[in-house]
């Protein structure tokens, strides 16, 4: 099992959502079973991004209204496993386990 953000409220849903209820969601499918060829091209195409090359020539309003929405998404998973991973860490910390 892992954890995501919330497809029915894309996170912002609180404790009124149905799906999550303030919470991220669980997913208790292997990832890789949500693995196709475009995604695979997606995410090429981020890394070619983060090191500064678009997909297409020309600025950000150039590029496909989904590979936007897919760089938002990505983006925003990562931040929230970075902050899952801070908290864990120093909850471990609290408890003596972390190195100080």
């Amino acid at each position: 099992m892992f954890w995501r953000t919330c497809t029915a409220c894309n996170g912002a849903g609180g404790a009124g959502c149905e799906v999550c209820g303030g919470d991220r969601e669980p997913v208790f499918r292997c990832p890789a079973s949500h693995h196709t060829p475009e995604i695979d091209a997606a995410f090429l195409a981020m890394d070619w991004a983060e090191a500064g090359v678009l997909p297409v020539a020309g600025g950000l309003l150039e590029q496909s209204a989904s590979f936007v929405q897919f760089v938002s998404i990505v983006q925003a998973e990562r931040a929230a496993i970075e902050r899952e991973e801070r908290a864990r860490s120093e909850r471990r910390k609290e408890m003596g386990h972390g190195r100080q």
